[in-house]
This record gives structure tokens, C-alpha cells and sequence, in this order.
């Protein structure tokens, strides 16, 4: 049976709101050295890529770095604010 684009789209969509939702339970030092850890393993796998694969790769990859950054801004403002910090949004796992 043969995957189709759209198939392929539902399963990387689930797959970021997976991390998503882990990255935000993680205590705040493990949140700040995911960037690093992130970078580490996306070196082992960009030169497998076609030119294409590298810009899709590319384009998630700051997606999902400016979410996190605006996750952790909002966690840090909801903490300051003395609310419990509320679930990830739901764009945050949204396509890029």
C-alpha cells in the first residue's frame, strides 16, 4: 500500500504535536538545552537529505524553534503572573 502526501502530513502533524506537548512538561533547565540536543541530531541526518528534504527540514525546524521560544515566554509570564501555566496551544503543533 502506497502513502500518499497528505497521509505523510497527518503523521509529521502528529508526530510535532507529540514533542510539542513533551518539550512543555519538561523541567525548565531540560527545556533550555533541547536547541543543542536538537541541533546534534539534525547534523546526523541533513546530509541524507535531497536539497528539497533540507528546505522542508529547514523551514520545521524554525517553526518549531519560534514556538518553543514563545512557549517558554509564555510559561515564564504565566508563572510570573501567579496562574498556572495552562496546556500548549493548540497552533503550536499546527503546520508551519
Amino acid at each position: 500500500m502506497q502513502t500518499d502526501l497528505s497521509e505523510l502530513e497527518g503523521e509529521v502533524l502528529a508526530l510535532r504535536c507529540f514533542l510539542a506537548a513533551v518539550s512543555t512538561v519538561l523541567p525548565l533547565s531540560s527545556q533550555l538545552r533541547l536547541p543543542a540536543a536538537f541541533e546534534r541530531h539534525a547534523d546526523l541526518v541533513r546530509d541524507r537529505l535531497g536539497e528539497a528534504g533540507v528546505a522542508g527540514f529547514e523551514r520545521v525546524a524554525i517553526s518549531l524553534a519560534a514556538r518553543s521560544i514563545h512557549s517558554r515566554v509564555q510559561g515564564l509570564h504565566e508563572g510570573a503572573s501567579g496562574l498556572p501555566s495552562a496546556a500548549p496551544p493548540a497552533d503550536q503543533c499546527g503546520a508551519p
